[in-house]
């Protein structure tokens, strides 16, 4: 029994998939796939047919692969598998989808049209639908280049491979595809990270190294000078004098004070440091 979700670029395919894979789980029989191949559509089972964003682009991009569009109304309309339309997906479904003053023919499958709901009572509150405005007051140094070079560049270049035609042998459509689940991925990591955060503020510390010191250290054989300031391993970047927390020169120095000395392990050979100053700042 296979359960297959349409790919088409429009919908939120990673909770689909996860919610059919837990039911099958549960039931121990059938399988699940998420494709834009109109051949495992033309021969499903069951057929899910996802949506999120506007009505019209839903539309456009179900329609951007005209073998997959095919496929997917024979095997519901002619051969009556089984389907089940999410959100914008059973929206698609009616004659009409009227959203920011663009009037865009449906599927027809189902007679009616998708209007705003207008109440005169403006007590009466209507349930959430769409999408909330999020509002940044400042960019965050882990995320600004997910956001604001790798995703644009993604979502460009599965747009363009898309134009190529058939997707379910478009390598530059899967291979893009692939790498914005990973960004969008590394992104919602990130910003979880971001949220679980305490805020230091190194000018209210003292005393011997710690989280948020700057450490002046000295290379005993050498007499080569070094400046670290210690933080967590998300900000760490070496090049740029910040040091892991969690690294092994920096778990020596935890605790130590100003003219102390500390041996350190690396992939080189020992090393032995002095520390010449410690500041917060």
């Amino acid at each position: 029994m296979e359960t297959v979700i349409i790919d088409y670029g429009s919908g939120n395919l990673h909770s689909a998939l996860k919610s059919f894979q837990k039911v099958a789980n549960l039931n121990k029989k059938g399988h699940v796939t998420v494709t834009a191949d109109p051949k495992l559509v033309r021969y499903a089972d069951k057929v899910v047919l996802p949506g999120v964003g506007s009505f019209n682009d839903c539309l456009t991009g179900l329609k951007s692969n005209n073998d997959l569009y095919y496929n997917l109304t024979e095997r519901v309309l002619k051969d009556g598998v089984p389907f089940l339309g999410i959100c914008v997906g059973f929206q698609l479904l009616a004659d009409y989808g009227h959203e920011n003053v663009v009037n865009t023919p449906g599927l027809g499958w189902l007679g009616g049209e998708v209007k705003k709901i207008c109440l005169k009572n403006k007590d009466i509150k209507i349930p959430h639908m769409g999408w909330n405005s999020l509002i940044f007051d400042r960019e965050h140094p882990l995320t600004k280049k997910l956001t604001s070079e790798d995703r644009p560049n993604i979502i460009a270049a599965i747009a363009e491979a898309r134009g190529h035609g058939d997707l379910s042998e478009n390598a530059e459509y899967h291979s893009a595809r692939e790498k914005q689940s990973f960004i969008e991925g590394r992104i919602k990591e990130i910003e979880a990270i971001i949220s679980l955060a305490d805020v230091i503020d190194p000018t209210t510390l003292a005393g011997a190294i710690k989280f948020g010191a700057t450490v002046t250290l000295v290379d005993e054989d050498t007499d080569e000078e070094k400046t670290w300031l210690i933080v967590g391993e998300y900000e760490a970047n070496i090049e740029a004098g910040l040091l892991n927390i969690k690294s092994p020169i920096a778990r020596a120095l935890i605790g130590k004070d100003e003219g102390d000395s500390v041996e350190v392990k690396t992939p080189g050979g020992e090393k032995a440091y002095e520390i010449l100053k410690i500041q917060y700042k």
